[in-house]
């Protein structure tokens, strides 16, 4: 995963610039991980990226929107071991992300 910094960013308007992700880590939320795996939610990077692009902040199941069955099965029951309840419904994102892989 190669992060190219980039100079687009109009930083004469007001508000929150982020910083591209660290060279090897993913572009959405900065952590590394499979890319398989769900983004990291509690990523801060990732929040205010996942803002910036919906209006709205990210949930779990935003964050595993990318992930097959087989995957968000898994993390929804993990998260449940931790008192965390995900919503796997279809939010925008998730209605974005499906439509990118051609579902």
């Amino acid at each position: 995963m190669a992060n190219e910094i980039s100079n687009d960013q109009d930083f004469s308007k007001p508000g929150l610039h982020l910083l591209p992700a660290k060279p090897g880590t993913c572009l959405e939320c900065a952590v590394e991980h499979d890319l398989a795996h769900p983004h990291n939610q509690q990523s801060l990077y990732y929040q205010y990226h996942f803002y910036a692009d919906n209006g709205r902040w990210p949930t779990w199941g935003d964050a595993m929107a990318h992930c097959t069955d087989e995957m968000k099965a898994f993390w929804v029951e993990e998260l449940a071991k931790h008192g965390i309840v995900v919503d796997c419904g279809s939010s925008p994102a998730q209605k974005r992300d499906s439509a990118r892989k051609g579902e």
